[in-house]
């Protein structure tokens, strides 16, 4: 979400007074949330909420220094980091988790299943790039009944009704606080913030957060669509909707710095799920699957107008902060400004929060009525 992010940074400017105690100092120091994982989950906690938006300061640091506005005094760096790790140790992650990847000759096995998948594409979608690109990947009504054909298979199965639990947010007791240090939060949700960083997996951990990673490294290649995920994570998560949503963002996003993601061994299991002509475009199935999870958290949080605004502001901007690079490697600005780089990753965006927000309204809503219908959003 890098517009989202962009916008985030630009408005940060923490001051926090620390007490005497380390605990606090370690929390409040400006390079501490860029080191920091939960080893606990939290859904409210200040300092976390401290550290986090430390963390968005110093990513518009880097946003500044990326772009030549201000440059980042690596020295001051250095010892920041150096003090953090001398003096907060008991509050950092003990062991920090490395990605696990296939072998050349796995991911050889999974070019050719996906290939065997794709050619029984070719024909439906004729393979004109441009006309491919601009298809919707999946129908919003189509995928919403699906997922909610898995929750009524986990009722039916556990005997016991799903809910939709309680959402990450700002400490209530000190939200005067840090509205005072931080104005946007009042704007930016907590949700948004570290999703607009990609920081989920670390700063909103579920319980169940690891099982659901084994369980996907464990699935044959290229087995896994995003119903049958999201049943595994529904289960997991005893019924609870949001965290089963979230659970499966944090394992999806873990990794997405990674230069070779897409080789990630969870990855690996996971289908495709956008329109792709092989040989005429690069497929991201690590991007779609994390943002397709991350919309639909968003919009189960924060309802279908906003997961649209995020959503289509995410795609205009995207294109926007991807010009430099396109112009870099001599390609077309204009052409990447009409159509973008990743069409299919756009159309996810703004389809995905409309599926996530009618499938926890339909959970909320099932103790009111029998048969919950599902109305088909404007616009799908």
């Amino acid at each position: 979400m890098s517009v989202f992010l962009l916008t985030l940074i630009l408005f940060i400017n923490i001051n926090v007074h620390a007490s005497d105690s380390l605990r606090e100092k370690c929390f409040t120091h400006p390079i501490f949330g860029s080191l920091y994982e939960q080893s606990a989950p939290f859904t409210q906690n200040h300092l976390e909420d401290v550290a986090l938006l430390n963390r968005a300061r110093m990513t518009r640091e880097n946003f500044s220094d990326h772009f030549n506005l201000k440059k980042v005094d690596e020295g001051q760096r250095v010892e920041q980091v150096k003090w953090v790790v001398q003096n907060c140790s008991d509050f950092l992650p003990k062991k920090n988790s490395q990605a696990q990847y296939a072998s050349e000759e796995q991911m050889e096995k999974v070019e050719e299943c996906r290939s065997q998948l794709y050619d029984e594409k070719l024909e439906e979608l004729k393979c004109d790039i441009f006309n491919v690109s601009r298809k919707a990947p999946f129908k919003t009504k189509e995928l919403t009944n699906e997922l909610m054909a898995q929750v009524k298979k986990f009722e039916e199965a556990q005997k016991t009704k799903s809910f939709v639990g309680e959402f990450h947010q700002w400490e209530k007791t000190e939200k005067k606080k840090l509205v005072a240090q931080f104005p946007p939060s009042l704007l930016f949700s907590k949700i948004l913030t570290a999703l607009a960083m990609g920081v989920s997996s670390k700063y909103l951990m579920t319980e169940k957060d690891q099982e659901l990673r084994e369980w996907l490294e464990k699935q044959s290649l290229v087995s896994v669509g995003p119903s049958d995920l999201f049943y595994q994570s529904l289960v997991l998560q005893n019924g609870d909707v949001y965290k089963a949503l979230l659970s499966i963002e944090n394992v999806l996003s873990e990794y997405w710095k990674s230069p070779n993601r897409n080789a990630i061994v969870q990855t690996t299991s996971l289908m495709s799920i956008t329109n792709h002509c092989p040989g005429e475009t690069k497929e991201d199935v690590f991007g779609s699957w994390y943002h397709m999870f991350g919309m639909m958290l968003y919009g189960c949080v924060h309802g279908p107008v906003a997961a649209q605004i995020v959503g289509r502001t995410e795609a205009a901007g995207g294109r926007i902060l991807d010009a430099k690079s396109v112009k870099k490697n001599g390609q077309s600005v204009l052409l990447h400004l009409l159509i973008g780089s990743d069409p299919q990753e756009e159309k996810i965006n703004r389809l995905s929060g409309l599926v996530g927000n009618q499938v926890c309204r339909q959970v909320k809503n099932s103790e009111k009525t029998k048969d919950s219908e599902y109305v088909d959003p404007k616009n799908p």
